[in-house]
């Protein structure tokens, strides 16, 4: 053969792919909702402001996208709670929330008593088990000459679930705090203030209530729509501070009565002398009976759309059920009663096994209550959060005084940086270091990397002898090995 410069011609080798010999099978495949595995919370310096939870070009790009589909369309009234009034489905929600925080707390106090949490004196960290954990993470005050290491002393309540403060409003939709009231206004736990605007009553932090919509005349000013024609809640057997169930009949039957008999377009609206005409939102129930004070539904049922639950006051069969109890009894309005938190002093500390694993699992169902009725309380009742300090506010915009003492304040003159909270942020779950075996060696500092970590509250009752949760199983990493010594851990690649 011959090979030279002027050989134009290549070879082409194609080799055919093999085929499978094996039969195809429909394999079955099991997918899990939940992660094996999970990173552990990110530790955030103080001289950082925290990230957003949604970033702001997608709000910015979600802002762009709705105006463009709303261009040339009426605007749409405001939804409850923009409006004032209250989310009727929530309020059985809020309630289920209070009590559980109440239950939570005085069943911690309990375990406390026979399960030994420990606290560090100098920062925030917490241990749960027999003895501290060896490992140096320590970043309070005079770290550098303890080398980083723990001086563990005795926790209380406080380390485990901590308490976070929110000033309570009187009107939710009200003004702004300012910096000069900062010192007269009532500061409570943040998530009893969550509470109370989604619709819980106490007496002894009062709270305005509506029953008609408010009126918008401005970007940020807002005037409340005339009750006079609603019955007195004295007569009926209510606090003036206090809404019962069914206060939402009125404008509800109002709006039946605008929809059967609606104005022509010959007769002008009736104007008020300084605001104008104001529409309502009109809400579709025309096929309820209106001679029936209870709305029995008539032969044809009615259909809500998704949309139109948000801005009824009647929001699903729940609340048609609620508002009919309500009708028929209303000298006693549905509201579930409320628990009272009891001092440490009277509370013992259970004295069987038995008994401390029924009080774990009840712990255990009350912060998934706690947690998960949070949550949806906070997507529908605004809360929002300093980027640079843990002040929390429960309200549609943050208040205004200055008392921001984190990173770089003097050039925010002590102003906070508002953002949208998150649940850790109103309920901080205090990751600590799960203990494998309490009664087995304690934890090694070289053997660091293959712990992992769980909620306090979770860990307590673990260790309590509860069932590990599932949704909590990614972070604790229960399906490493532990070595057991240095030696071990060294050969792992």
């Amino acid at each position: 053969m011959h090979f030279g410069k002027d050989l134009n011609n290549s070879l082409t080798f194609r080799v055919p792919a093999p085929r499978s010999t094996q039969p195809k099978t429909n394999a079955f495949t099991l997918r899990a909702s939940l992660p094996q595995n999970a990173d552990f919370p990110r530790y955030y310096s103080k001289k950082e402001k925290r990230p957003f939870p949604v970033p702001v070009l997608e709000l910015r790009r979600a802002a762009r996208a709705r105006a463009k589909s709303m261009r040339g369309k009426p605007r749409k009234p405001p939804s409850a709670p923009r409006n004032g009034l209250l989310v009727w489905r929530l309020i059985p929600v809020a309630y289920d929330v209070l009590n559980a925080r109440t239950t939570l707390i005085n069943n911690l106090r309990k375990l406390m008593k026979v399960v030994p949490v420990h606290a560090c004196g100098y920062c925030t960290e917490i241990h749960v088990g027999p003895v501290g954990h060896p490992f140096k993470s320590c970043r309070g005050p005079r770290c550098e000459a303890r080398k980083g290491l723990h001086e563990w002393t005795s926790a209380n309540i406080d380390d485990v679930f901590v308490p976070v403060e929110a000033y309570h409003l009187f009107d939710r939709l009200g003004k702004r705090i300012t910096h000069e009231e900062r010192f007269s206004i009532r500061r409570i736990r943040a998530i009893v203030e969550l509470c109370i605007q989604a619709g819980v009553d106490l007496p002894d932090l009062p709270t305005k209530r509506r029953r008609k919509p408010v009126i918008r005349i401005g970007k940020n000013e807002i005037i409340d729509a005339n009750e006079d024609d609603l019955p007195d809640l004295q007569e009926i057997g209510h606090e003036p501070n206090q809404m019962p169930i069914f206060a939402g009949y009125d404008l509800l039957e109002s709006s039946l009565e605008t929809l059967q008999n609606p104005v022509s377009d010959e007769e002008p609206l009736e104007k008020s002398p300084k605001l104008g005409s104001v529409p309502l939102p009109m809400p579709s129930f025309a096929n309820y009976d209106l001679s029936k004070r209870a709305l029995e539904p008539t032969e044809n049922p009615i259909l809500v759309d998704d949309n139109l639950l948000d801005e009824s006051p009647m929001l699903a069969e729940d609340d048609e059920k609620l508002l009919k109890s309500s009708v028929e009894n209303p000298s006693e309005p549905h509201r579930k009663p409320i628990l009272p938190e009891l001092p440490n002093s009277k509370l013992h500390a259970p004295s069987t096994s038995e008994e401390t694993l029924e009080i774990a699992y009840e712990t255990l169902e009350a912060w998934d209550t706690l947690r998960k009725g949070a949550n949806k309380l906070m997507k529908k009742y605004a809360v929002r959060a300093c980027g640079y300090c843990p002040e929390v506010h429960v309200g549609p915009s943050g208040h205004r005084a200055q008392n921001c003492g984190a990173y770089k304040h003097q050039q925010r003159n002590g102003q906070h940086g508002w953002q949208a909270a998150i649940l850790d942020d109103l309920i901080p779950p205090r990751y600590v270091w799960h203990v494998p075996d309490v009664c087995g060696p304690p934890l090694q500092r070289e053997l660091k990397s293959f712990y992992g970590q769980a909620p306090a509250v979770v860990e307590i009752c673990v260790q309590a002898g509860a069932e590990i949760p599932e949704e909590y199983k990614a972070t604790m990493r229960l399906d490493i090995g532990i070595p057991s010594n240095l030696r071990e851990a060294e050969m792992v690649v």
